[in-house]
């Protein structure tokens, strides 16, 4: 059976593998201390923790779910027009859609406690199959979305250091969920790899049936 990419497959396969070292070193070393630095330290004071609460209220879930249920409206129309100029709009579409579900289905079985848990109730793990907010922790929706959402946003244009830039404002976004408590490392470390080959996925499928 021939894969539909296979580059692309072993790709994900292998980064897969690393962000899953990478998520059980964090969870077993990092995780806790960050969150114990973030919580006691007074350089994430007031300052800090309110621009980092303005950047992930910009890029929250909502936002993005009302970007792909616009972006998807936009490629039905194209699609109804008989016109060959969607790709980009099918990639965005597609790619947040995949992020979406893929999350909440991780969150929901995941159920892991948040860092409020752990600081406030000394609950540190999984809860396992929950829809409570306390314990959708892994993987962090604001970071998937974005790194699928902004990489998309990237995609209509040609030029590297846009990509450049998406990435590294996706960062910031991860970093954001850090800082005002609402996630540990590991979680916006798997978020990042879900949203980055949601995106890559899309493009590959939308690409080669476009072709």
């Amino acid at each position: 059976m021939k894969c539909i990419d296979c580059k692309l497959a072993k790709n994900t396969l292998l980064f897969g593998v690393l962000t899953l070292i990478l998520v059980v070193l964090s969870y077993n070393f990092l995780d806790v201390k960050v969150a114990d630095i973030v919580h006691t330290n007074d350089l994430f004071g007031t300052g800090i923790s309110t621009v980092a609460d303005l950047v992930s209220k910009l890029f929250s879930p909502k936002i993005w779910a009302a970007v792909a249920v616009i972006t998807t409206a936009i490629s039905i129309v194209i699609y109804l027009q008989h016109k060959n100029t969607s790709s980009k709009f099918y990639t965005m579409s597609l790619a947040l859609i995949a992020t979406i579900v893929i999350t909440t289905i991780v969150k929901i079985s995941l159920a892991r406690y948040r860092p409020e848990m752990l600081l406030f109730d000394e609950k540190y793990g999984f809860h396992f199959f929950s829809l409570k907010k306390a314990y959708n922790s892994m993987p962090s929706g604001h970071t998937a979305l974005s790194f699928a959402g902004l990489l998309a946003i990237a995609n209509f244009f040609k030029q590297s250091y846009i990509t450049v830039l998406a990435i590294l404002l996706s960062c910031i976004i991860a970093i954001s969920r850090i800082i005002i408590l609402d996630h540990f490392v590991s979680d916006v470390i798997l978020a990042a790899y879900i949203g980055i080959f949601c995106y890559l996925w899309a493009k590959s499928l939308v690409e080669r049936k476009s072709n």
